[in-house]
């Protein structure tokens, strides 16, 4: 089929007013107190009182973000299984809102350690 034409779209950019990052590390051992900075981005024009929460946890951090800034808000974590844990985490407010989904990498405490032996074949 060909077009007579060539077809030009317009499409409006969709604009994030308010989004959360996090960062995690690569992995953490079993049993590790850890802080994770969670960043509460705002871009509009008032300030927002943000509900922070926990989807696998019940506990929440309010925070209040700045219009056109940014708010960091802690959350302290023990893991206590080896494996990879996911990580939901929710801001709600009364005009936006965001979630975002990360997996931490849990790995058993302790070094890492090889044993060698050698062994001579003598062939006759």
């Amino acid at each position: 089929m060909e077009w007579d034409c060539p077809r030009i779209f317009q499409l409006q950019p969709f604009i994030f007013h308010s989004f959360l990052s996090l960062e995690l590390p690569y992995s953490v051992k079993r049993n590790e107190i850890i802080t994770l900075d969670i960043q509460q981005f705002n871009y509009l024009t008032s300030s927002q009182t943000v509900n922070l929460t926990v989807v696998n946890n019940p506990s929440f951090e309010v925070v209040n973000a700045k219009s056109n800034g940014w708010t960091v808000a802690k959350l302290s974590i023990k893991p206590k299984v080896i494996g990879p844990i996911v990580l939901k985490i929710s801001a709600k407010s009364s005009s936006a809102g965001d979630a975002i989904e990360k997996v931490l990498n849990v790995i058993p405490e302790g070094v890492q350690r090889s044993i060698t032996t050698s062994t001579l074949i003598a062939v006759d």
